[in-house]
């Protein structure tokens, strides 16, 4: 999603300048390539900009399907015969992983097709969703999961749009009637509202967590050791380290960084014995790369010096391992016994607590003890000043993503055997991450291995457009609609990586952390959307 100034350059791109700015000058000589979206808004500003064109030529590349109407437009306005090509170039959505992609939408558009903005969000996700299949070149059977509307009516909505596109799947169709077409299924994020409420302990997943990632650039905290309030670019096309361990869990990363800090101290120590003029060739030569190799090892430095310093802080490893037992194990009174040990931690961070709490309240809805439990711990929260509107989240949560509100078939919680998971627990540091901290799959783990051995629910996740007989396709596409977070991508390229088959891509309208979760639902619980 990045691109450096200096990859631009040996491209042979010698200008960056967005559409919209009318003060750039003319410059006849030079050529113009354009990559925008088809909207609207940018036909219009295409056309401003060939009715006074700054550049000799002109190639425009589209994100999506251009209209007939728009292509009519641009023809009427070349009126200096300026367009040289005009391409659709299907990319509009935010490719994050080789896997993994979202529409990078605002989370509070994504939650109820009651929403004011609903027919605006409906129109981009369906959008996002036809250039996704027409890059990966698929025509999918449609399936939705009955029990959102929202899901429903995306399902459909893309069911027409490839129908009124049909020129373009033409040669998409599957060449005999015994050939099994991917699948394309569309959720809703209330069928699993505890993923988004875990830690999260891979190394892309905690920046994104702890720190945050925008758009693969990465601020590091004002109060880092290592350069402070700098922003760094965190891309697995262009850092090398990060590729290898992006889906590594701290303790290996602990590891991994150790040791590149020692080989960079190891060629530092050989650049400094300079002694002859081939010494001096040779340093020279290489400085570029050593400098690059001295600004990445910093990078991952002050990372990992930020991250290990907020979960110390924050306890998440105390915190991690009652939110996995909650999401993993059925023992009521071994959670309750964690839970007033968390609760006792000094200076936990509230939203932790309250996150804790959800988990408690999602994983025991139907046992009998648990509203007092809850009622005694919102007490707790409430005299160290925690707001009557951020408690009122617990409550919302079951609106949101309680029994009722899930697939009837969605097996949400795993019950595993508390004496494994007992088993299990190591020493916790920066080198050594239990597997206590990692026992969780998201649901799309399940729903996957549902459409790979063809028995997922057709009452729960009917198709659109008829039934297909029991066949495991060799392309499953998920679309989580209200968002994605990274342990899903995770989930995503561990079964890339497995010897299943088939080929899982995952996309979503946003990409989801703890906060932004909590957040949504204290915003829907004072707008009261459920």
């Amino acid at each position: 999603m990045v691109y450096s100034q200096s990859e631009m350059l040996e491209e042979e791109i010698f200008l960056f300048n967005k559409i919209e700015d009318e003060t750039r000058p003319v410059m006849a000589h030079l050529k113009a390539v354009c990559f925008l979206r088809p909207t609207e808004n940018n036909i219009r500003l295409l056309k401003n900009e060939l009715k006074n064109p700054k550049y000799g030529e002109y190639y425009l590349f589209f994100s999506n399907v251009l209209q007939k109407k728009y292509l009519e437009y641009l023809a009427e306005a070349d009126q200096y015969e300026v367009i040289m090509q005009i391409q659709e170039y299907y990319g509009d959505y935010f490719a994050i992983n080789p896997d993994t992609w979202h529409l990078n939408l605002p989370i509070e558009t994504c939650v109820s097709t009651k929403l004011s903005s609903w027919t605006e969000t409906q129109s981009r996700i369906e959008e996002g969703l036809l250039s996704c299949l027409l890059s990966l070149r698929v025509l999918p059977a449609i399936r939705a999961q009955k029990s959102s509307a929202m899901a429903m009516t995306v399902a459909q909505g893309i069911s027409d749009e490839i129908t009124n596109n049909a020129p373009l799947f033409e040669k998409l169709k599957p060449s005999s009637p015994s050939d099994v077409p991917p699948i394309l299924l569309i959720l809703d994020r209330r069928d699993d509202p505890v993923t988004p409420l875990l830690s999260q302990w891979t190394y892309q997943s905690m920046i994104h967590e702890l720190i945050g990632i925008n758009n693969e650039m990465v601020t590091l905290p004002e109060n880092s050791t290592v350069d402070p309030g700098s922003t760094v670019l965190l891309s697995p096309l262009r850092d090398p380290f990060y590729k290898e361990f992006m889906y590594d869990d701290f303790g290996n990363l602990g590891i991994a960084v150790k040791k590149l800090v020692d080989e960079f101290q190891s060629r530092n120590k050989i650049n400094k014995e300079i002694k002859t003029i081939d010494d001096m060739k040779k340093f020279v030569t290489e400085y570029p790369q050593f400098k690059a190799e001295s600004s990445n090892v910093r990078k991952h430095v002050a990372i990992m010096e930020s991250l290990q310093r907020i979960i110390t802080k924050r306890k998440l490893f105390d915190i991690s391992e009652l939110e996995q037992h909650l999401a993993c194990n059925e023992d009521y009174s071994y959670a309750v016994k964690k839970l007033d040990e968390v609760f006792n931690l000094p200076e936990t961070d509230p939203n932790d607590l309250l996150r804790i709490l959800i988990l408690f309240q999602l994983r025991y809805e139907f046992n009998r003890d648990a509203g007092n439990t809850i009622n005694k711990y919102m007490a707790i929260l409430k005299s160290r000043s925690v707001s009557e509107d951020d408690l009122s989240v617990v409550s919302t949560a079951l609106k949101y993503g309680g029994t009722s509100c899930r697939s009837e078939h969605n097996n949400l919680f795993e019950n595993k055997d508390i004496r494994d998971t007992l088993r299990s627990m190591v020493k916790t540091d920066i080198f050594t991450v239990s597997n206590v901290f990692t026992q969780h799959k998201p649901l799309i783990h399940q729903l996957v291995n549902s459409i790979l051995s063809a028995n997922l629910s057709e009452e729960s996740y009917p198709y659109f457009g008829g039934s297909l007989q029991k066949a495991k396709p060799t392309k499953v596409i998920l679309f989580i609609l209200g968002g994605i977070t990274f342990e899903e991508a995770f989930a995503v390229q561990e079964l890339n990586k497995s010897k299943q088959p088939a080929k899982v891509v995952l996309g979503g309208t946003q990409i989801l952390s703890s906060s932004r979760f909590l957040q949504l639902l204290k915003d829907a619980s004072k707008d009261k959307l459920w």
